[in-house]
């Protein structure tokens, strides 16, 4: 299974939407997924989805999303954590 087949974008462009998430959050918020805050996400995904064209942000909004849902699905975030997260996630759905 591939990022074109699941989300109808190239492989690559998957790989840099997640890179670029990772990277983002920890700049922002200068901490690993464990310590990821709700009001850090929420900052992050507000100012994307100011900047970014409309597909754009769908695509890094769907990337997004995965990597919260795979992060809870490895148990490297706490439930409690996850849940405020993906709510964040579901609040800035396109």
């Amino acid at each position: 299974m591939t990022a074109k087949n699941v989300y109808g974008m190239p492989t690559a462009i998957f790989i840099a939407l997640v890179t670029t998430f990772y990277a983002a959050m920890y700049a922002d918020a200068i901490e690993t997924p464990k310590r990821w805050s709700a009001s850090a996400l929420n900052r992050h995904l507000q100012k994307a989805r100011n900047e970014l064209p409309k597909l754009a942000w769908k695509r890094y909004w769907q990337v997004v999303d995965l990597v919260i849902n795979s992060l809870w699905d490895s148990r490297t975030l706490a439930a409690k954590q996850a849940n405020e997260l993906e709510r964040i996630v579901m609040d800035g759905q396109p």
